[in-house]
C-alpha cells in the first residue's frame, strides 16, 4: 500500500511536511498550536478530533502497518464544494513543487455546476500530461475524460453506499449477533462489490476507486474485474449539501446557496458536534464528517501494493 498526503486547501501545501506520520505521535498539541500562534500553519481544525486521535494513537496506520516511511505523492483539492477550486496559479506552483520534490500529483475535484464549470477546464492545462484527477460527478468524468493522458479516478462521492454515522442505532436491539452482523454487512456494502458495476467502471477508463476506512467488508476486491482502492484516513465522510450554513452565519445577504461567488468563510471556520454518545460530528466546508474509529485497516488493502492510503488529518 502506497501513502498519499490529502491538503484539502492551499494553505496547507505550504506545510505538508507537518502532516507526515514520523510528526504524528501526538496529534493534540498539533492541532492546538493552529489557532491562535503567528508561527503556526494558518488553518483552523478540529481540536476535539486531535484529542480523540491522541488517545488513540497506538492505532494509527503507522503504528501497524507496513507502509512506505516516504510520501508517494500528494491529493490536492476539495472534494465537498465547487467555490473551493485552487487557481491555475496555486495549482501550478504545486505542480512544480512536487516536480522538484519528485511527488505524484493528484488533483481532486468537487461536484460542479455550470456556475464553475470553466473555473475547473482552466486547470488542465496546469497538470502535466500523465495526471491523474479525482472526479465526484459524472459531468466532471466527461470533462475529464476528453483530456488527453488524463486518467480519471472515482472519489468517496461518486458511488453510493450506506453512510454509517448512525447505523448502530438503526440496529433492533432485539437482534441476535448473527442478525447484526448480516445487517452490517449489508449496509456497508458499496456498489462496488458487484462485479457488473466493477466491469462498467473498468470500461469508462476508472481502474482506481475511493471508500472511507469504515469497516467495509472487503473480499470482493480481490475479485476480477478488480479496481485499485484509496482509503481515506481518519475521517469518514457522510453528507454534504449545497445549502451552505456557514455562509449563512457569516452573512445572511449571500444566503445558504452561494452561486456565482462565494466568500470563502468556510475556510475560517471548524464545527464540532460534541456528544455523549458515538455521535461526534465535524463540519468543514459544506460537508459532515466522523472519525472512523476503529482506526485499524484491513489487511486486504494493505498488503495490496497498488492500493493507496489516502492521509488527511486536517479536514
Amino acid at each position: 500500500m502506497k501513502l498519499y498526503i490529502k491538503l484539502n486547501q492551499h494553505r496547507l501545501f505550504r506545510h505538508w511536511q507537518d502532516l507526515l506520520p514520523k510528526g504524528y505521535s501526538d496529534l493534540q498539541p498539533l492541532l492546538k498550536s493552529l489557532q491562535g500562534s503567528p508561527n503556526a500553519l494558518d488553518y483552523h481544525a478540529n481540536v476535539e478530533a486531535g484529542e480523540i486521535l491522541t488517545q488513540q494513537s497506538e492505532r494509527l496506520f503507522y503504528k501497524q502497518a507496513p507502509l512506505k516511511k516516504l510520501v508517494t505523492g500528494l491529493y490536492y483539492g476539495n472534494d465537498t464544494c465547487e467555490h473551493l477550486l485552487p487557481s491555475p496559479e496555486q495549482l501550478t506552483s504545486v505542480v512544480d513543487a512536487c516536480l522538484q520534490a519528485h511527488l505524484r500529483l493528484v488533483l481532486v475535484l468537487p461536484p460542479l455546476t455550470a456556475h464553475n464549470q470553466a473555473a475547473m477546464e482552466a486547470l488542465f492545462p496546469c497538470l502535466p500530461s500523465d495526471a491523474e484527477v479525482v472526479v465526484n460527478d459524472w459531468g466532471a468524468l466527461a470533462l475529464v475524460q476528453a483530456q488527453e493522458g488524463i486518467k480519471p479516478l472515482a472519489g468517496r462521492l461518486f458511488h453510493r453506499v450506506q453512510r454509517s454515522a448512525f447505523v448502530d442505532e438503526l440496529q433492533p436491539t432485539d437482534a441476535s449477533p448473527e442478525q447484526l452482523a448480516q445487517q452490517q454487512h449489508l449496509r456497508l456494502l458499496p456498489e462496488y462489490s458487484d462485479p457488473t458495476f466493477r466491469a462498467a467502471f473498468k470500461e469508462m477508463g476508472i481502474g482506481r476507486v475511493a471508500l472511507d476506512n469504515d469497516n467495509h467488508l472487503l473480499d470482493w476486491c480481490e475479485e476480477a474485474p478488480r479496481l485499485h482502492l484509496d482509503i481515506y484516513y481518519p475521517y469518514r465522510y457522510l453528507s454534504l449539501a449545497r445549502a451552505c450554513d456557514t455562509a449563512a452565519h457569516y452573512d445572511a445577504r449571500h444566503g445558504h446557496f452561494p452561486l456565482t461567488s462565494c466568500p470563502r468563510y468556510c475556510e475560517k471556520t471548524a464545527v464540532s458536534l460534541p456528544s455523549d454518545t458515538h455521535r461526534h460530528l465535524l463540519q468543514r466546508n459544506n460537508a459532515f464528517y466522523k472519525l472512523a474509529l476503529p482506526l485499524d485497516l484491513p489487511s486486504a488493502v494493505t498488503r495490496n501494493k497498488r492500493n493507496r492510503l489516502i492521509w488527511e488529518p486536517m479536514l
